[in-house]
């Protein structure tokens, strides 16, 4: 089984057409699968669009968390929850493409994970700047292979949950811009494919300048090169590295 990630907060307009492009789209390549939608303390009417498309449709399930958490623990309730050996992660505001999820997929036969690029991106001037500079100082700080660390899109083996929820809770709430780096440490194989990248149609971007990308981030990044020195391959990953 396939199992889709979604965490949302605030994005009434986005559940119905997100959830009305993915089913077909996994329809189309016969695979069973489920849409997982982790709500983290929307304010709007997210949460009860959710649980009506869950009705309306089987493959669709609800989450809900207590209080306002964060995508880290929104995606990490969501691994726990599923019941698929793939996962699969992706935003909830349609700039992802479902469309590239089938792409994604096959690469599992070789690679751990898999992860999206936006090779086009269609963000404001100001936001794609602020990601290049992070995505040039994560690679020179922390390591790791890919080139776009905030690319939602990933597909990955179940396996890989145990290198994430390893340090997850020290990652200052910037965790999942990490799971590739986490995963090579672990002696994980991970990939990239480039993903298309749409605008965004309904709601505000959860992007923040200051918190989001500069202060946590480079705590994060810092973190995550203490971690390369303490962990040594996992037997349960692929013991080579991704070129």
């Amino acid at each position: 089984m396939i199992s889709i990630l979604i965490p949302v907060r605030n994005e009434e307009m986005c559940i119905r057409p997100i959830t009305h492009e993915i089913i077909p789209v996994m329809n189309s390549v016969n695979l069973l699968f489920e849409i997982i939608f982790i709500n983290d303390h929307s304010t709007d009417t997210t949460l009860s669009i959710a649980e009506k498309t869950a009705k309306e449709h089987p493959e669709v399930k609800v989450l809900s968390l207590v209080g306002e958490n964060g995508k880290d623990a929104a995606l990490l309730r969501g691994m726990h929850e599923a019941k698929g050996d793939i996962l699969v992660t992706m935003d909830g505001d349609l700039q992802n493409d479902p469309s590239d999820i089938p792409r994604l997929l096959p690469m599992l036969e070789k690679y751990d994970m898999v992860c999206g690029v936006r090779r086009r991106r269609v963000d404001p001037v100001l936001k794609k700047a602020v990601s290049c500079i992070a995505n040039r100082f994560r690679k020179s700080v922390a390591g790791g292979s890919i080139s776009d660390a905030g690319c939602a899109l990933r597909c990955m083996k179940r396996n890989c949950i145990a290198s994430i929820e390893r340090y997850n809770s020290v990652l200052f709430e910037s965790a999942h811009y990490f799971y590739p780096d986490l995963v090579e440490r672990h002696g994980g194989r991970v990939a990239e494919v480039t993903v298309k990248h749409r605008p965004r149609r309904y709601g505000k971007t959860k992007f923040n300048l200051i918190a989001g990308r500069v202060i946590l981030g480079i705590r994060a990044c810092l973190a995550v090169r203490r971690i390369g020195t303490e962990v040594s391959p996992r037997s349960d990953l692929s013991s080579e590295a991704h070129n």
